[in-house]
């Protein structure tokens, strides 16, 4: 299966679901609110993600998942990619801790609550992450010829052995960071539709 990410919640919901993606954005703006934080914003048609340094705006439900257990309880915002790599929605806050809103979905036949993670925490989180994939950052940063080497499916650098076995783990980070990105640049959610 694979998961669409989306800078808006009601671009990721089908037109039937409209009502759903309304209740989504209420349900975070609670916990928002209850954090003190801004209420979110929500466009009707948000950026593609594809305006960042990516080519993807989908990646296997699977390979989410993989990234979310690589990055564990530790990289909490990052984590929520393993518990629900489905519908997960990132808001751009810098809240602490990962949030439950009251939202509810059925997920593989079971109804969940949906999860709400910050774009803010996830964008640092996948830069702390990014050693681990053999990704070399640029000043705490990634730099724009190891962004497209990435996209491009290329190695990293001479030798790289872990280029392989990493491909796929090293696109979805660079989807996801890219989304953090354009997240906090823009004020949207980023919304995981699966």
């Amino acid at each position: 299966m694979s998961t669409g990410v989306f800078l808006s919640v009601q671009e990721s919901y089908v037109p039937d679901a409209q009502a759903a993606a309304r209740s989504l954005v209420a349900a975070v703006n609670e916990r928002l609110e209850e954090l003190g934080q801004p209420l979110l914003l929500d466009p009707v048609t948000g950026p593609h993600v594809c305006e960042g340094r990516t080519g993807l705006d989908h990646v296997g439900s699977g390979t989410l998942r993989e990234l979310g257990e690589l990055a564990g309880d530790a990289l909490a915002h990052a984590h929520l990619l393993a518990v629900n790599p489905y519908r997960l929605v990132y808001a751009p806050r810098p809240f602490e801790e990962p949030q439950v809103t009251r939202h509810r979905e059925s997920i593989a036949g079971q109804e969940v609550n949906v999860l709400l993670g910050s774009s803010h925490r996830l964008r640092d989180e996948l830069l702390a992450l990014a050693s681990t994939l053999g990704i070399p950052l640029e000043g705490g940063a990634l730099g724009d010829a190891v962004a497209k080497k990435i996209d491009d499916l290329e190695p990293l650098h001479e030798g790289d052995e872990d280029w392989g076995r990493m491909e796929s783990l090293r696109m979805a980070w660079l989807l996801m960071h890219e989304a953090a990105l354009l997240s906090m640049a823009k004020g949207v959610p980023i919304s995981l539709a699966g």
